[in-house]
């Protein structure tokens, strides 16, 4: 066992957290959210006050994460753990140890609470409590139901609002429910305004981000490693590709008819003239056009990758063109053999990866949490030139800073979330070299407003068909420039 040496902020960090029964710390991946929160359940527990604990992440985060820092660190020798999950009955047996920290993931939340006999627990911790983002989904409602139970109340993530302020209203309502920004309803209408030409899409209004820090001010710690660490620079390298003629026409077409169906719906924003059951039937057909729009944006993300799903294809899906993967060939080879991570999105596309890498390993939904250490422990040791990785398998908890400097996005995610989670992997303490991130990008594509909305951060402001619009002048119907990146 070593023996811990917290950096200074991480005192300041845990300070908030006693000094505040309710707390959300935002620290930034690498900064040591669960050592941080260890040492003050550790202090409860020494100090002989309430410090019994449920924490709630996921899945490879309590299997890895947690067990490790209490097994890695000295100073929580003392601190039991038991991990929840498994059969039923081995979830039972688990909640019948006597433990400090019971650990569950969050699609066993309803479970837990439909027991009788719970232990009882002093401390609530929801680690990426963007896991709970979504209040009308049923993890967010019991949890909400019980949470008051629970005398100290904590969330962790590093990212608490990825694609908008509206997320952070349920993380915020576990620990006040609701004091601090009011009802869901309130909170939209006072601080976002609904798009034009479609009003279940809401965007920041200007000056408000401020106001909503400020309302939560008292309970929240946001720390960003730019301004506590000496990192590595992090440079984004963008390696431009053009799609065959046929594949190109093909995406032309298909984007025509997207853009058809986003006019219809604002020019149907822009007429009040229906009679009240003329507007219900437009509005059932406003809602399946935007449907389709977002099924052929889907489309046209995989277009620009170089395959698509169809009924013939099945789950592999079928091959398009081969411009990205010729691509990322070319940066396999100029990187003459140093480790490189590549993300990408779709199945099939890891499927033309294999067949072009074949004995590649990959980190997905089908990697154990097992085999995904393991996977770690080698690319650390500098083992693995080549890791193929779907980012919503990896991008919490993962330390991959030991094994390379360089990641690849195949198909640039268009969650902001998910990209700053995956490049953290990589850009984190103990990082001693510049980190590369490599963006193939389909010139004349979505790609290019997928990759700007990321370069921006300004996901609070635009939302994603605003900026893809963007990309497409009136006047001629081509793509505008790929703005540079910064």
């Amino acid at each position: 066992m070593k023996i811990l040496k917290p950096h200074e902020y991480q005192f300041t960090a845990a300070e908030f957290l006693i000094q505040n029964i309710c707390a959300a710390l935002f620290l930034d991946p690498g900064l040591g959210k669960t050592s941080t929160t260890l040492m003050v359940l550790n202090g409860l527990k020494q100090c002989g006050l309430p410090h019994r604990a449920l924490i709630i992440a996921p899945l490879r985060v309590i299997y890895s994460v947690w067990p490790n820092e209490i097994k890695k660190w000295s100073c929580f020798k003392d601190l039991s753990f038991s991990l929840v999950h498994g059969s039923p009955g081995k979830r039972q047996e688990a909640l019948g140890r006597n433990a400090d920290i019971y650990l569950i993931n969050p699609e066993n939340v309803d479970w837990l609470f439909a027991q009788k006999d719970l232990p009882k627990w002093d401390v609530l911790v929801v680690d990426e409590s963007t896991k709970f983002k979504n209040k009308s989904s049923k993890r967010f409602k019991i949890l909400r139901h019980f949470a008051h139970t629970f005398q100290r109340r904590i969330i962790l993530t590093g990212t608490p609002s990825p694609n908008s302020l509206l997320e952070l209203w349920s993380q915020i309502c576990l620990l006040d429910n609701g004091k601090r920004l009011g009802p869901f309803n309130y909170y939209r209408d006072s601080h976002f305004r609904a798009e034009d030409w479609n009003q279940y899409s809401w965007n920041l209004k200007k000056g408000h981000e401020k106001l909503i820090s400020d309302k939560i001010s008292d309970i929240a710690l946001r720390m960003e490693a730019k301004d506590l660490l000496d990192l590595p620079p992090l440079i984004e390298n963008d390696i431009l590709v053009t799609l065959p003629p046929a594949s190109m026409k093909a995406y032309k077409a298909l984007e025509d008819e997207m853009y058809a169906e986003l006019e219809f719906l604002q020019d149907r924003d822009q007429d009040d003239e229906f009679e009240a059951e003329e507007q219900e039937d437009q509005g059932r057909r406003s809602s399946l056009v935007a449907s389709t729009a977002a099924v052929k944006y889907g489309m046209l993300r995989q277009l620009a990758g170089g395959g698509i799903y169809t009924e013939s294809g099945g789950v592999e899906g079928s091959t398009a063109h081969e411009a990205k993967i010729e691509a990322l060939e070319e940066l396999v080879d100029g990187l003459g053999g140093k480790p490189l991570l590549v993300c990408y999105h779709y199945r099939h596309e890891v499927k033309r990866l294999l067949k072009k890498w074949p004995k590649t390993p990959c980190i997905n939904g089908d990697t154990t949490a097992k085999e995904v250490d393991k996977l770690c422990e080698r690319w650390n040791r500098g083992e693995i030139p080549l890791l193929f990785a779907q980012p919503m398998s990896m991008g919490h908890g993962l330390n991959l800073q030991g094994g390379g400097n360089d990641l690849c996005w195949f198909t640039p995610p268009d969650s902001l979330e998910l990209y700053l989670q995956a490049n953290a992997r990589l850009h984190r303490q103990g990082q001693t070299g510049s980190v590369r991130i490599h963006r193939i990008i389909a010139e004349g594509t979505v790609d290019l407003a997928v990759v700007s909305r990321l370069s921006d951060r300004d996901l609070q402001q635009k939302s994603l068909l605003e900026v893809i619009k963007a990309f497409r002048s009136k006047d001629d119907g081509q793509h505008r420039p790929i703005p540079q990146t910064v």
